[in-house]
């Protein structure tokens, strides 16, 4: 059972400060605004001159609410990733920073039930390898927990229900070409190990012995794959999952696992849940079967329940990007369906965070939708509100920081700009942006900024990245 994420989590201190403290601390408001909006416009000028993209860029202080840096700020753009902050911060708004996803085992008359609501990280291998423990550790104190109320058999099936029935496990935006790869794996109320199996092969130079993560009997493996002289393989399960076919070659040596996306995330967890029942010795005499919401008035035993912090789930999103553990954000905090989860974090936010209209559209909850519109200002705007809030630590502890971890483990390296930015990432292609906060050497944040570049040239992302950075380093200069 995760921990109480305000036991886990360091808090920020509340930002306070009159105007005359900050005018003794720091150049007036106006001079160091000035400044700052010269330079990230000369630096933007440059960068749009030789890539031809287009950039807005907004940075607010958050001691005054006043705006420093305001280039486009105000038209809407694609913020692939980035849309992550504005679905974290709609679940903040819509649960607190104290929320748990639950996922519980009910008896049910002869069926075992198993009732789930969106939790991306059951069976997440990051968050059990940082806990100690295997990515089985829930399914085996589940089957305990069936043991002691069935017995050694289970007459009835192994029934798996969700709050309500997606129309797809896929967002409809999300390329069909790219649904093999593991950022566009499928997201359901039911899901298992991201929702993915990971794939490696041993060292043996005789023969290929593929190893899938987590162990599914109810998966049938044809292995193809030969001993060559390079790693080129492939894995492709059919339809239903029943059938996990790998081709190509791998070498002697063996290789780095892969993670290949299911198609049918309940399933997974149905057939792994199954596969530790039996090493329980606990035997399944009906199905495994997916049904529909149970009725509330329909009686049932509780068993075990397992629950995730919205800390950890949010650090999942945003430190690595988990496109799926965003989505389940989204899901969760909306009715359960994209447009309509869509149209309440949107509603939401205009709400909470006073973002004015025609400033941000939302499709999905990851970013991997073109359709995604925000404005640097409208992501800014949450940005600043969510630092307001009490629990905003869930998020703020949640970004990739510069210099450390993440997605900015490799950015912003040297000593004066280490930690002082924490942010989040976006890439699809043609757009690369990245908003956060500039903090100072305590970590307290000082300023909400946003940078977004569309129309990027294709292989050109890393020109970007450094506009982005050259402009975070100017901000911290200016704290100085």
């Amino acid at each position: 059972m995760a921990a109480n994420p305000a036991a886990r989590h360091r808090r920020w201190p509340v930002i306070a400060c009159c105007a005359a403290l900050a005018f003794c601390v720091c150049p007036p408001a106006a001079t160091r605004a000035d400044t700052l909006q010269e330079k990230a416009a000369a630096l933007v000028r440059e960068y749009e001159r030789s890539s031809k993209a287009i950039v807005g860029v907004s940075a607010v202080d958050l001691a005054s609410r006043r705006m420093i840096i305001g280039i486009r700020a105000e038209t809407p753009r694609i913020p692939a990733s980035n849309q992550k902050l504005l679905t974290g911060a709609f679940i903040l708004a819509r649960y607190g920073g104290g929320y748990e996803f639950k996922t519980a085992c009910y008896r049910r008359g002869d069926d075992l039930v198993v009732v789930g609501a969106y939790d991306p990280a059951l069976g997440d291998p990051k968050l059990a390898e940082e806990d100690g423990d295997g990515v089985y550790a829930d399914l085996d104190a589940w089957a305990k927990a069936a043991k002691r109320a069935f017995g050694d058999r289970i007459a009835g099936d192994l029934v798996l229900s969700p709050p309500a029935n997606l129309e797809s496990y896929r967002h409809p935006d999300w390329p069909t070409n790219q649904h093999h790869r593991a950022y566009a794996a499928p997201v359901a109320a039911l899901n298992f190990h991201n929702n993915c199996i990971d794939v490696s092969f041993g060292a043996d130079p005789a023969r290929t012995r593929p190893k899938l993560v987590p162990g599914v009997e109810g998966i049938r493996v044809v292995n193809r794959v030969k001993i060559g002289k390079q790693n080129l393989w492939s894995l492709r399960l059919s339809e239903g999952d029943a059938v996990a076919t790998l081709r190509g070659t791998v070498t002697a040596k063996g290789t780095w696992p892969l993670s290949v996306p299911v198609n049918d995330p309940p399933m997974l967890l149905g057939r792994v849940f199954a596969d530790r029942l039996a090493k329980a010795d606990v035997a399944l005499g009906g199905a495994l079967r997916v049904m529909g919401p149970i009725p509330a008035s329909a009686a049932m035993t509780p068993l075990a329940e397992s629950r995730t912090s919205l800390a950890d789930v949010m650090r999942r999103a945003l430190k690595r990007s988990l496109n799926m553990a965003a989505e389940c954000m989204l899901l969760r905090a909306g009715d359960g369906t994209w447009g309509g989860s869509a149209a309440v974090l949107e509603g939401s936010l205009a709400r909470t965070f006073e973002v004015a209209a025609g400033q941000m559209s939302a499709a999905d909850g990851s970013g991997l939708s073109r359709r995604n519109r925000a404005s640097p200002a409208a992501i800014v705007k949450v940005l600043v509100g969510v630092a307001a809030r009490e629990d905003r630590d869930v998020l703020l502890d949640a970004l990739p920081v510069s210099g450390v971890d993440g997605t900015l483990a490799r950015r912003m390296t040297k000593a004066n700009y280490r930690r002082r930015v924490r942010a989040k990432t976006g890439y699809i292609l043609g757009v690369c942006c990245l908003s956060g906060y500039v903090v100072d050497g305590s970590g307290v944040p000082k300023v909400a900024f946003s940078v977004m570049a569309n129309e990027v040239p294709a292989g050109k992302a890393w020109v970007a990245k450094k506009l982005q950075d050259a402009i975070c380093r100017a901000i911290v200069d200016s704290l100085e």
